[in-house]
């Protein structure tokens, strides 16, 4: 009987793509058996108390991403801003969706009309696509896999981009002294994901 599997990489799965963050994540769980291991936005304290802690970031060939830092771009049907636009947000306590935009929009001293929540970075895109939004802040990594999921988002505009941050950790709960940071991973199937390497912390 096999054992379960541990790892859960869902952060950027997609139907176009589950299968193969699905053999991703077999390849985490063949490396590191019987360990908690999942994809998180970013590391934060309710994460530090259950015992989480990084194991390796993804380092992205994705446009937007620069090493294992990745920022979110700005989109719109339009190719310039709308006066006073309604802001279409995945989570209210995401940082690629929400909180990189109160940034971009505090930057650019740019007012807004409404915000409206969406619950995914894909209904964001779809938002923004049937115009009951203006933009929209989509991680750049989402964005490169939501292309292939939605090809009528190429027609959509990138009116600017974020301030890089660090990129999606994968995270280990308990990790113990002596692990292993080497995982055997095919190059096929990174190349597919758009993943060149890992870094490991």
């Amino acid at each position: 009987m096999n054992e379960k599997m541990t790892t859960q990489l869902n952060m950027f799965k997609f139907s176009r793509n589950e299968q193969l963050w699905q053999k991703l994540e077999t390849c985490f769980d063949k490396a590191y058996p019987r360990e908690n291991i999942k994809m998180i936005c970013r590391l934060q304290d309710k994460h530090k108390l259950a015992g989480f802690s990084k194991l390796a970031t993804p380092i992205y060939n994705f446009p937007g991403c620069v090493e294992d830092q990745y920022s979110s771009f700005i989109i719109s049907k339009q190719p310039e801003l709308a006066q006073n636009p309604i802001l279409a947000v995945n989570e209210l306590d995401s940082y690629s969706g929400k909180l990189a935009m109160d940034k971009w929009l505090q930057r650019k001293n740019i007012p807004y009309q409404e915000l409206k929540v969406t619950g995914a970075h894909i209904e964001s895109v779809r938002f923004v696509l049937e115009s009951k939004a203006h933009i929209a802040a989509i991680d750049c990594v989402s964005w490169a896999y939501i292309q292939a999921e939605i090809p009528e988002a190429k027609n959509l505009h990138i009116i600017d981009q974020t301030e890089l941050v660090a990129g999606h950790p994968i995270v280990i709960q308990n990790k113990p002294n002596d692990l292993s940071k080497e995982i055997k991973v095919e190059s096929d199937l990174l190349e597919k994901l758009g993943i060149k390497s890992f870094k490991f912390h």
